[in-house]
């Protein structure tokens, strides 16, 4: 191809392509008398120094475009937005698996009493028989289940408020040291206030 051929074809491409470049593809136009005037090698070098500019400019104003901030709807594209409203916007809470609940007959009235709220509140227990049962209630402290859990570890026992009745036996016999060994073992006894709880802190430990 000759070289004013060439120099035409680029200034089509610029006033087709690079629209943000009006000032460089009228300078093309006239690169056909410039030829004439000058020897082919520098037109065609000069040619490739505009090629470079427009390079350089569309990929300073495509850069431009990715910075530029997008609109709500854009930046919202893809992604998952929580729902809102009552009971949806929060994750179900659960009681930590290593609690347990004692629900003897001095925190427990079938549906009423201390250990009723407690259980309200940790969200413990699901209805069956006409009652509240869960895995995680303690319902005495004399037997094999307290035992067991003395002797291991990492455990917490919570006592709701004692209302009806106290547990007394002898603070030395099995029963007495069971209890300080669950403490002892590394496990934790929440006792949740009330004259009685004073009164088995001081008489177990």
């Amino acid at each position: 191809l000759s070289s004013a051929l060439l120099l035409r074809s680029f200034s089509f491409f610029l006033r087709r392509s690079i629209t943000v470049l009006p000032a460089v593809g009228s300078l093309a136009v006239n690169m056909t008398s410039y030829a004439d005037a000058r020897g082919r090698r520098q037109v065609l070098v000069l040619a490739a120094c505009l090629c470079g500019a427009a390079a350089l400019v569309l990929l300073a104003s495509s850069s431009s475009l990715s910075s530029s901030p997008l609109s709500t709807s854009t930046e919202l594209m893809g992604t998952w937005t929580a729902p809102k409203g009552i009971g949806i916007d929060k994750e179900p809470y659960s009681a930590p698996a290593n609690l347990w609940l004692y629900w003897g007959s001095s925190t427990n009235r079938r549906f009423t009493g201390s250990g009723e709220h407690v259980r309200h509140v940790f969200k413990m227990g699901n209805i069956a028989g006409g009652e509240w049962r869960d895995p995680m209630f303690l319902r005495s402290l004399k037997g094999g289940a307290f035992n067991k859990l003395a002797e291991k570890c990492c455990t917490t026992l919570l006592f709701p408020p004692m209302q009806w009745d106290f547990l007394v036996v002898n603070s030395n016999k099995v029963i007495g040291q069971n209890i300080r060994a669950y403490v002892a073992n590394g496990n934790s006894m929440v006792l949740t206030g009330g004259i009685l709880s004073l009164e088995f802190i001081n008489r177990y430990f």
